[in-house]
């Protein structure tokens, strides 16, 4: 039945003009992923901006917010990450801390446009999108088990192997304690007096 053309064999499709060259660019130029990851470790709730935090076990760290909104953090290129022990929002600093099974701490800066040109030498934004702003170690045979933030003051609280407990300052780009919200763009560890 040839009724609007149906069953007609005169319309073709055109030929394809991508080329398996152009996606072997080696660097992942057409990756894409959405929904909850596979092989999820740890989750985490941000309330005022009704934010998600899903940790895997290869090192990314998914966040999901409204209908179709969506990124994805990781925690750098080359050998593979320890799975998450701990994930948690710092809550109006703008910022995810991500503490692995080895006690390194990573933190990164929520929102992919927050680093702005002045605190591109400060917060690592050459490391590409998604790259965390800071990854911390103790060192000294110590490792962090847990990482609490103080509620309305510029500190984290950080649990050890060892059983000591530090304390982590947030500082902004500049290096000097956070006053104010969304400015964390990387920890220093305080001595204790």
């Amino acid at each position: 039945m040839k009724l609007f053309g149906w069953g007609s064999d005169t319309t073709q499709l055109p030929p394809d003009r991508l080329r398996v060259s152009q996606l072997a660019c080696g660097v992942g130029c057409l990756q894409a992923a959405s929904g909850i990851p596979l092989a999820s470790d740890c989750c985490a709730y941000e309330p005022t901006q009704r934010l998600l935090a899903v940790s895997t076990t290869d090192g990314r760290v998914k966040i999901f917010g409204r209908e179709g909104v969506e990124r994805t953090l990781r925690c750098g290129s080359g050998a593979p990450h320890p799975a998450a022990r701990q994930l948690l929002f710092l809550v109006n600093r703008g910022a995810v801390l991500r503490v692995d099974e080895a006690g390194r701490l990573q933190l990164w800066a929520i929102e992919p446009d927050a680093v702005g040109a002045g605190d591109a030498a400060a917060a690592g934004a050459a490391a590409g999108a998604g790259a965390p702003l800071q990854q911390l170690e103790l060192g000294g045979g110590d490792a962090v088990t847990f990482a609490a933030a103080m509620q309305r003051e510029p500190f984290l609280l950080l649990g050890c192997r060892s059983g000591a407990v530090r304390v982590a300052q947030m500082v902004n780009a500049s290096g000097s304690g956070v006053t104010a919200a969304r400015q964390v763009r990387g920890l220093k560890l305080t001595s204790y007096s």
